[in-house]
């Protein structure tokens, strides 16, 4: 809990580029994970890139693309739950 608390803190109340540090971050993380919590977290995390995706600015649209990528490539997150949510 120790760097998730603070990330995931972040990723809730940050925007702009600062939210783009904490999504990269997050990034980062979530591949180190066990199994089981890199899934959670994953699906935690979603709907923020979802959200974040449809931003007009092209550099975040580029750091969700890269986190999604490196969450889908996680062991844990389940292939069936990525085809239905992305």
């Amino acid at each position: 809990w120790g760097v998730i608390r603070p990330l995931w803190k972040g990723t809730m109340e940050q925007h702009g580029k600062a939210l783009a540090a904490f999504l990269k971050a997050v990034g980062f993380v979530i591949p180190l994970m066990e199994e089981n919590y890199a899934s959670h977290y994953t699906r935690l995390v979603m709907p923020i890139l979802i959200r974040e995706f449809h931003s007009p600015d092209e550099e975040m649209k580029r750091i969700v693309l890269k986190v999604i990528e490196q969450c889908v490539a996680t062991a844990g997150v389940e292939p069936d739950y990525i085809r239905t949510e992305i």
